[in-house]
């Protein structure tokens, strides 16, 4: 016995090396069990940390990481995914620091580790637990509120251009009947007369650019701080130069030019062409051309846009903005008329021309209210403004009368509507408040251009226009070449005609973000 028990030890210390061996190439590669039963807990603090834990720290030590590994995850808002941590911040969106987080810790408190990379547990940076990527929808709710990104809203980037094409119909300008005809035959006396049997109005009587008209418009907006509520910015619209023509072309009939003598009031004709008398052809131009500026400064109403989405549907995102700026607006016109006439029985030609040309132009302060609502793909704008300010109004009348007798040329001011009592230049200033309005539906192609269609108009009253300051009362005496006699008439005389100008276009245009 005594032999057995001195052999059994030195035969187990002689193959307790191979016993090991052979365990150790059967089992995969892992840490040794520990010699005596362990609480999870504690076994997962002692491998994650080689700090000492004092006896004080322990028991918040094993309550936080109970704590971590039996607490449910905390659920994210409703049509996002869990919130993630600073380690997968992505996109911009600001997330807490972790010397943020440490700070807020008890200086003992026990500080866990992120799980190892083959974790079960671990979650993707840009991933929901199940996996999944994340989506921007997912980075804006897990974002700070306090900041303003542009999937929030799109229009609320740094910079914003507009440019659209705009079909007008605008008010149309009076014209005075200026040419008439009548039978060859007709006394010379009675040729051209309005209100006799026979006379015939050729031209005048009607209005001008009252069909439609194109046009167009640009805004430029930009974002001046970091949460897009203040902006600049500038708008140019107007209606491109448009002009109407008429000619008779040259004839030896009966044409003239109706007038009311101021001598008889009766009505009465200037010949332009009568057989054996006069050969001529006239000839009547008008121009018209709109523009406007402004220049203005936005500034968000955030505290409207609440009201309305919580009216519309949650995918809605409405903006309101007040602006205030400068608003310039112009509107020049011209009428001319033109004669030229050759006397076979001299000879002779003269050259006759009637002119008229208006300009007003409005120096305003504007104010406005914009609305942007957008609905995904889908935007509503709306655009109200008034201008307040003064319309200057100018009339310049000119009148000339070129003769030409036997090689002797003569030149004389006036002409039929234009003569010395009314030729020059004329101003006043008048207050005007010119109100606008727009309105667009858009569609938006890519994330960063949106097609766009929609109605505009403005109204601006007392205006004044070419055909409205001619004088049809006419002194026959003052007349060119002839020498009026004193004491007669003076007619054409000057005095502003005002009428209202109104607006309307269709638009389509295309705006452009980034």
């Amino acid at each position: 016995m005594r032999l057995l028990s001195v052999s059994l030890p030195a035969c187990l210390r002689a193959i307790a090396p191979w016993l090991l061996l052979a365990t150790t190439s059967a089992a995969p590669a892992a840490p040794p069990p520990p010699s005596r039963p362990v609480p999870k807990s504690e076994s997962e603090s002692s491998a994650s940390s080689s700090t000492r834990i004092t006896p004080g720290s322990a028991a918040v030590a094993k309550q936080a990481a109970q704590s971590s590994s039996t607490a449910p995850a905390t659920k994210s808002p409703a049509g996002s995914s869990p919130s993630r941590n600073n380690s997968g911040a992505s996109s911009g969106i600001q997330r807490a620091s972790h010397s943020t987080i440490n700070e807020a810790q008890p200086q003992n408190a026990l500080t866990v580790p992120p799980p190892p990379a083959n974790s079960s547990t671990n979650v993707a940076p840009n991933a929901t637990p199940t996996g999944e990527p994340t989506s921007t929808a997912t980075d804006f709710a897990n974002s700070d509120p306090t900041e303003s990104y542009w999937w929030e809203a799109p229009h609320k980037r740094a910079f914003r251009l507009r440019a659209e094409h705009l079909q007008w119909w605008t008010t149309g300008m009076n014209v005075p009947p200026l040419i008439t005809s009548s039978p060859i035959g007709t006394p010379v006396n009675q040729a051209g007369v309005l209100g006799l049997p026979d006379t015939t109005l050729v031209y005048g009587g009607d209005e001008v650019f009252d069909s439609t008209r194109a046009g167009g418009r640009y805004v430029a907006t930009m974002w001046l701080d970091q949460s897009d509520r203040l902006g600049a910015e500038l708008e140019y619209f107007g209606i491109f130069s448009d002009t109407e023509n008429f000619s008779t072309g040259t004839t030896t009939g009966i044409l003239a030019r109706p007038f009311i003598n101021a001598l008889t009031s009766q009505q009465d004709a200037k010949l332009i062409a009568y057989p054996n008398l006069l050969t001529g052809n006239a000839a009547i131009d008008f121009n018209s051309q709109l523009n406007s500026a402004a220049v203005r400064l936005r500034y968000d109403l955030q505290e409207l846009s609440p009201l309305m989405e919580r009216s519309l549907s949650n995918q809605t995102v409405a903006r309101w903005s007040a602006s205030a700026g400068y608003r310039y607006m112009d509107l020049q016109e011209d009428l001319s008329i033109s004669e030229n006439l050759i006397d076979p029985n001299l000879p002779a030609t003269i050259r006759a021309l009637d002119r008229f040309d208006t300009q007003n132009q409005l120096h305003a302060a504007e104010l406005g209210l914009l609305g942007e609502i957008e609905n995904q793909k889908w935007s509503l704008d709306l655009d109200l403004k008034v201008a307040l300010g003064v319309t200057q109004q100018s009339v310049n009348i000119q009148g000339s009368t070129n003769t030409s007798s036997m090689g002797i040329p003569a030149a004389y001011v006036g002409s039929l509507y234009a003569q010395s009592t009314n030729v020059g230049n004329h101003e006043q200033t008048k207050f005007s408040v010119v109100p606008q309005v727009g309105v667009t539906v858009g569609y938006k192609i890519f994330d960063q251009l949106k097609l766009f269609a929609g109605y505009r108009m403005f109204y601006w009253p007392d205006v004044v226009r070419p055909g409205d300051q001619i004088d049809l009362v006419v002194n026959p005496s003052l007349i060119p070449p002839a020498i009026p006699p004193v004491g007669t008439p003076q007619r054409p005389r000057f005095e502003f005609q005002e009428e209202s100008f109104f607006a309307h276009a269709l638009s389509l245009g295309l705006e452009f973000t980034w």
